[in-house]
């Protein structure tokens, strides 16, 4: 008995991922299927590496898969799902890319997969977007007109965070130039 606790504790310990069969025979589908171009398996295999955790079809968390997270892995599975049109997945290359995660910080290469994901009907993205103009980040010049624009859309699609942004800048430029700013939303 004390030795299959070693054992299972040494499986516990190592540095290599730990799947029960089941779980091993349809990761490997996944990946197959990731492999033959399915962006929607790109997208959950990206998940996976990024949490260690399996996601429903919906979002929802239900099982750990035994994976430790390796987010070099998930960064590749997600470029795949989101050059595979997987709106999502570029969200999250871009946060990537604007976080440093795994990559050198480039707010450039940021921006664009979030302009991506933007015009493709993530309304995160789109949030962020908006957020990068109305402040000028990332070497982008401040512009109200494509603030609005981002966050409008943003919040259009949803996204509660979006038209609070929206209402923010809207009363804040409006007082300082109501003819070019307030008209066009009212």
């Amino acid at each position: 008995m004390r030795i299959h606790i070693i054992v299972f504790l040494l499986l516990l310990s190592s540095s290599t991922s730990f799947l029960y069969a089941d779980d091993q025979s349809l990761f490997n589908e996944s990946i197959e299927k990731c492999d033959n171009g399915n962006a929607d398996e790109c997208a959950r295999l990206g998940d996976i590496y990024y949490s260690g955790y399996r996601y429903d079809n919906v979002g929802d968390r239900y099982d750990n898969m035994g994976i430790k997270p390796d987010y070099v892995k998930a960064m590749e599975y997600y470029t795949k799902a989101c050059n595979g049109g997987k709106m999502f997945a570029c969200y999250n290359v871009g946060t990537f890319y604007n976080n440093g995660l795994v990559v050198k910080i480039d707010f450039i290469k940021a921006y664009e997969y979030y302009a991506k994901a933007c015009n493709g009907g993530d309304t995160i993205s789109c949030n962020h977007i908006g957020i990068t103009y109305s402040f000028g980040r990332h070497d982008v010049a401040i512009d109200y007109d494509k603030a609005l624009d981002a966050f409008k859309k943003s919040c259009d699609g949803g996204n509660d965070l979006g038209c609070s942004n929206f209402k923010y800048v809207y009363n804040k430029v409006c007082l300082t130039d109501p003819k070019k700013y307030c008209s066009k939303y009212e």
